[in-house]
């Protein structure tokens, strides 16, 4: 499976392997948040980014912005 990660204004290709029941449980996790696979997989490695400090969220972004 491959899915895309942001980065500034362009997007980068990661290939990820998953074990099947892996991609089953993400599968459910993204029909729950009517998202696609690939989607809610960034969401993830998004969300963890952010609570190890190694990305801004949201939030502190737009406040950045404005």
């Amino acid at each position: 499976m491959g899915f895309f990660i942001l980065r500034g204004d362009s997007m980068q290709r990661v290939r990820l392997s998953l074990e099947d029941t892996e991609y089953t449980a993400l599968s459910r996790m993204a029909d729950k948040e009517l998202r696609g696979v690939s989607d809610q997989a960034r969401h993830i490695v998004r969300r963890e980014l952010e609570r190890q400090g190694l990305l801004k969220t949201q939030k502190q972004e737009a406040v950045d912005a404005s």
